[in-house]
């Protein structure tokens, strides 16, 4: 179940990188899949024009495998990083950009 997208610039390179929230099956269901949430870099343009993308999730720590609802991008903590809220149906999750890629 997806639950929302935002698009924001992790590693300030001015494109826009793209956060999915993937959701997950609440507690007691058979058959749960537990998601992982994703961070695509934007790599740039190809030669053909086509915008490239990169899972940077690993790299990045914000692999939240909660029951993701939504996520909100913005420097909370004044650094000039941008920082990424992430709700959860339970505890919500904030990443603080580091500014080196974590």
């Amino acid at each position: 179940m997806g639950s929302g997208a935002c698009f924001l610039d992790y590693d300030d390179d001015g494109d826009p990188d793209l956060y999915l929230v993937q959701g997950a099956a609440l507690a007691g269901f058979q058959g749960a899949t537990k998601l992982t949430n994703v961070l695509y870099r934007n790599e740039g343009l190809s030669a053909d024009g086509t915008v490239r993308f990169r899972d940077v999730t690993l790299q990045a720590g914000v692999g939240d495998t909660g029951w993701g609802m939504g996520c909100a991008a913005a420097d909370i903590d004044g650094d000039a990083d941008i920082d990424l809220l992430v709700t959860n149906f339970g505890p919500d999750r904030l990443y603080r950009n580091n500014g080196d890629g974590t």
